[in-house]
């Protein structure tokens, strides 16, 4: 007999009787109340000792709960759209819940020197101003920090982590544009995550959760100040807020247009093949982001290469209408088996976990798309690493053979 879950059930009740209750009542403290109980029922599944799990729940407080009851408040924006979020993100949670971070215990100096090397890349793509994405570097700088760290070494530790965490903060502080902003934070966070694992800091997720949620919207407020805006409810735009207001539309295309097949084979061609570089596929589809602005939006925005967020499953609902539900959930279970397998390789003594939880902000706030377009910049930039790991290994494994040989 199949046996379901406890925890799904009682989010699965939830989230029927949140829809149910939204529909009838039409209360905002209604909806706003049951958002926050679905709220805790995830905070409770989630994993402390995965940063996976924290990087999940940070991405459903900052993209989907923060935004549902802003929204809601202010422009009676529906919850459905949540509700139906936070039953795949907890189904997330649970296929993923044995996913535990890994400490090493590395006790050569061959990462530190590597660390160092791309730390040193890092500075000269901002002093020569190249034209080089530093996604491409960062997540290979956290992988490498978690693998240089190592208990017990302390002043070690704290000499690379403020070299590390010194170079992303003047970037932040004086080289930064603003674009990209998930990115850094998401790449900032796990490596805050994984030096309180070493020197075993133990920070609560709810605290992880609250800080972040008002951080995102303290930097909301911020720009609207500068814009001279706050009056206008203009910080309610933000790339933090807005998407999911833009997200909960979705829908309507379904109604006008019916089920666009050919759009979203479209984007799961993109999603498994963005890494094919467009000058030599020049048909290859556009992500959703992009895609969106070409049909809706004005043509001066589409020639500054605009983009748009769809939060975690809008864009299924965007091509497919109520059956993105299910193409949501195929999602859902494809990436819960991909981390698993991360999380289960050795590749790089198996530190790879590492990218994927850097980019699962990205995920949250821009669906399967974005999240591949992202997650392709730092395994490019760790393909150097696992090679030069992989000949070290290979290297040491014939010096090995040929001292017992003479031996």
């Amino acid at each position: 007999m199949l046996k379901i879950n406890k925890n799904i059930s009682l989010l699965f009740v939830l989230v029927v009787f949140s829809m149910l209750m939204e529909k009838m009542l039409q209360i905002y403290a209604v909806s706003a109340l049951m958002s926050t109980i679905v709220l805790l029922c995830i905070v409770k599944n989630t994993n402390s000792a995965s940063s996976m799990h924290i990087m999940i729940l940070i991405g459903f407080g900052v993209f989907i709960y923060s935004p549902a009851v802003l929204n809601g408040f202010f422009f009676d924006t529906s919850f459905q759209l949540y509700f139906v979020t936070s039953f795949l993100v907890l189904l997330l949670l649970r296929k993923t819940e044995k996913c535990v971070d890994k400490l090493f215990e590395i006790k050569n100096t061959f990462f530190q020197i590597l660390l160092i090397i791309y730390a040193g890349a890092f500075c000269l793509i901002l002093m020569l101003d190249l034209k080089i994405t530093i996604e491409y570097i960062l997540g290979p700088l956290v992988l490498l920090l978690a693998l240089s760290l190592r208990r017990g070494k302390n002043i070690e530790n704290a000499i690379y982590a403020t070299f590390l965490f010194g170079l992303l903060f003047y970037f932040i502080i004086f080289e930064w544009e603003g674009f990209g902003r998930v990115v850094i934070f998401g790449n900032l966070i796990v490596g805050l995550i994984i030096l309180m694992r070493v020197y075993e800091i133990h920070v609560r997720k709810t605290l992880f959760l609250v800080l972040t949620i008002l951080g995102s919207l303290m930097m909301a407020s911020r720009d609207a100040i500068k814009a001279d805006s706050l009056l206008t409810l203009a910080f309610l735009d933000d790339s933090a807020v807005g998407p999911y207001r833009l997200a909960v539309t979705f829908i309507d295309r379904y109604f006008y247009y019916g089920i666009d097949l050919q759009g979203f084979f479209g984007q799961v061609i993109f999603t498994f093949l963005s890494f094919v570089p467009r000058e030599i596929w020049p048909s290859k589809p556009y992500g959703f982001g992009f895609l969106y602005v070409l049909e809706n939006m004005d043509q001066s925005l589409v020639l500054a290469g605009h983009s748009i967020a769809s939060t975690f499953i809008g864009d299924h609902f965007y091509f497919l209408g109520f059956w993105g539900l299910v193409s949501a959930y195929i999602m859902v279970m494809i990436i819960s088996k991909i981390i698993n397998i991360v999380y289960r390789s050795n590749i790089l003594c198996g530190s790879l976990y590492v990218l994927l939880s850097c980019n699962m902000m990205v995920l949250i706030w821009g669906g399967m798309t974005s999240f591949s377009a992202r997650i392709i910049f730092p395994i490019i930039g760790a393909i150097p690493l696992i090679i030069l790991f992989h000949l070290l290994a290979n290297y040491r494994n014939s010096l090995i053979k040929s001292q017992k040989l003479l031996a």
